[in-house]
């Protein structure tokens, strides 16, 4: 999976490729119009794509489970679906529950809800 800037003019620059089928559709989410985060299910990580110098960071291990902690040491199961709230965080689903990413790419399940 590629994942392209637009602009006005319809110019398309390639930001970044992903390792995951392109079947799969996850959604996205841009932060503060510079962070672009982008859950990868398949290999049980969120990635955040920094749009002014093309820079990644890698949230999560790939180990697939529910670790809450920081971001190598934090784990998802199948990440989806992302909201940015007013604190810089956002929420995503992750599998049957929901968990809060920090700013700082600290990783917890603040609700304890299983959907």
């Amino acid at each position: 999976s590629r994942i392209f800037r637009v602009t006005g003019d319809f110019s398309a620059t390639e930001i970044a490729a992903i390792r995951a089928p392109g079947w799969i559709s996850s959604g996205f989410q841009i932060v503060d119009s510079r962070f672009l985060y982008v859950p990868v299910p398949p290999a049980g990580h969120v990635v955040r794509f920094d749009l002014n110098d093309g820079s990644s960071l890698r949230i999560g291990n790939s180990d697939l489970g529910y670790r809450d902690g920081s971001g190598p040491v934090s784990s998802f199961f199948q990440p989806s679906g992302i909201v940015q709230i007013g604190d810089g965080s956002f929420y995503l689903k992750d599998d049957w529950t929901i968990r809060k990413i920090s700013p700082s790419g600290e990783v917890t399940c603040p609700l304890d809800t299983v959907l």
